[in-house]
């Protein structure tokens, strides 16, 4: 008995667009308030990209509807192209994550 298992890849090309995308948000000023970009090319069959998968931090100052609307325009040739992009928009504090040196790594809490 032979089994075939189906691995789904990305073409390079697909993989630049995505970096490219990536890219365009990187030329923003701080005053947008893009805390992070993260667009990944989702596969499917012979390597093209089904849609890619945008999420954003945003401040929050802005909210949900205002980052899909950042991302509309800062993407709008994709879009425009027929580039079919999934959107998740994050609110958050800008460094929030950032070890201030005062405190060691804890497990979480059970």
């Amino acid at each position: 008995m032979v089994l075939f298992h189906l691995m789904l890849y990305i073409s390079e090309e697909d993989a630049e667009m995505a970096k490219k995308m990536e890219r365009k948000f990187a030329t923003l000023p701080s005053q947008a308030g893009v805390l992070f970009i993260s667009i990944a090319p989702e596969p499917e069959e012979k390597g093209r990209a089904a849609f890619f998968t945008v999420r954003i931090g945003i401040t929050r100052a802005l909210d949900a509807k205002t980052g899909k609307s950042l991302i509309r325009k800062v993407l709008a040739s994709e879009l425009k192209a027929g580039v079919k992009i999934y959107v998740a928009v994050y609110r958050g504090i800008s460094c929030a994550c950032r070890d201030d040196g005062s405190s060691s790594a804890r497990p979480l809490a059970s």
